[in-house]
């Protein structure tokens, strides 16, 4: 009995070595939590281009059929297009469109992400590490829409939102990140506001109970051209020893990042 202990003892130990000697080997190639963010915009903005190609397929296929006011046409994410009529301020209380992905994942590391669309609009995202492992999922919702007039204006474009989660580490690291983006399509534009970017390490805790963040981006809007109006996240976490734990949870009941409307304010 005391052998086939000894024997189990060993075992692990060369398990736990091995795991350590392995990640020590490809440090260099790991990332960080904020790396993996970065990497999460850039999938997310990937994801966007391929609903954005869709709008503008359908935008020109109902051109080509002759209607030039393309009103009513339905979005990429299945839902009605709005049109905003330049100098009129206006709120859109819809998400239409969305998508959710994992960018990265290694070792001892599980996630998801999901959205939900139309009235209930809401993005969500979690990652957690217990011993080594690293990882990253992300998830956006958003809303297109067209501007009828002649000539710009500018407008502020405001979105309430409330962020929903729960991060804490032992030993470890854990982030979050959500932005407001938003999209002038027919000129291929983008204009970013940070809603927030917060990151543990070592070892500590933080609850998001619905706080409340109010970004808004002042932009001129062009007759005539269409945009997207996003808002996303992405969750990472990391843990480099066998013991120590990671969770950024923007998932479960009830949590995530949650917008009412999409203020426009000529």
């Amino acid at each position: 009995m005391k052998r086939a202990l000894i024997l189990m003892f060993t075992i692990a130990l060369l398990i736990t070595q091995n795991w350590g000697v392995v990640f020590a080997s490809s440090s260099e190639h790991r990332l960080g939590v904020n790396e993996m963010l970065d990497l999460a915009e850039s999938e997310i903005r990937q994801s966007v281009n391929r609903y954005v190609a869709q709008y503008m397929e359908r935008l020109q296929n109902t051109i080509d059929s002759g209607d030039a006011t393309i009103l009513g046409r339905t979005e990429p994410g299945g839902g009605i297009e709005e049109d905003v009529y330049l100098g009129q301020s206006q709120d859109l209380y819809s998400a239409d469109s969305g998508d959710c992905g994992i960018s990265s994942s290694a070792g001892f590391y599980t996630g998801a992400s999901t959205y939900n669309l139309g009235s209930a609009q809401q993005a969500k995202a979690k990652g957690t590490c217990a011993g080594i492992g690293q990882g990253t999922h992300w998830a956006w919702i958003g809303e297109f829409f067209q501007v009828q007039g002649t000539g710009s204006q500018l407008c502020s474009i405001n979105v309430p939102v409330n962020l929903y989660g729960d991060m804490s580490t032992f030993q470890g690291t854990a982030a979050v990140r959500a932005q407001l983006v938003i999209k002038d399509i027919t000129e291929n534009l983008e204009y970013t506001e940070i809603i927030e970017d917060y990151s543990i390490s070592s070892t500590g805790s933080k609850t998001f109970n619905g706080n409340s963040y109010s970004p808004t981006k002042d932009v001129y809007l062009r007759g005539g051209h269409s945009y997207l109006v996003y808002v996303s996240i992405a969750t990472s976490v990391d843990c480099g020893f066998g013991w120590s734990t990671g969770k950024s949870d923007f998932y479960g009941t009830g949590f995530g990042i949650v917008y009412s409307r999409i203020r426009l304010i000529f």
